[in-house]
């Protein structure tokens, strides 16, 4: 493989957000598995689920190298569950105004965090 190919994927998986958006993206994809699991449980979905927190909490932990802990908790809690509305929206879940809104006031908090 070129080196310098291999360079930039280093950097890549040194740039916060797009591991923020890993970690975020391993949560979801959990809560999902959980979702799954709650309607017809089996081994598969739990080994998902802890899977997918490994990798999360993975993320998670080499962003927290780089920046501090509100900003990255913050961060990954308004990406994961802008996510989760998303999958909930594509499984067939309705969401209500006050959900919508609580999701809202998380993405205003992480913006002014970001900020």
């Amino acid at each position: 493989m070129n080196p310098e190919k291999v360079f930039k994927m280093m950097l890549t998986f040194q740039n916060p957000v797009f591991l923020i958006a890993l970690s975020a993206l391993g949560y979801a994809l959990a809560t999902l598995a959980m979702k799954h699991m709650a309607d017809t449980p089996s081994i598969w979905p739990l080994i998902f689920i802890i899977g997918f927190f490994a990798l999360a909490i993975l993320f998670e932990v080499i962003v927290l190298r780089q920046e501090n802990l509100a900003f990255t908790y913050v961060a990954i809690l308004a990406l994961e569950a802008m996510l989760v509305v998303v999958i909930s929206v594509f499984i067939g879940e309705t969401l209500s105004m006050r959900e919508i809104t609580g999701g809202v006031i998380v993405l205003i908090g992480a913006a002014i965090l970001w900020g």
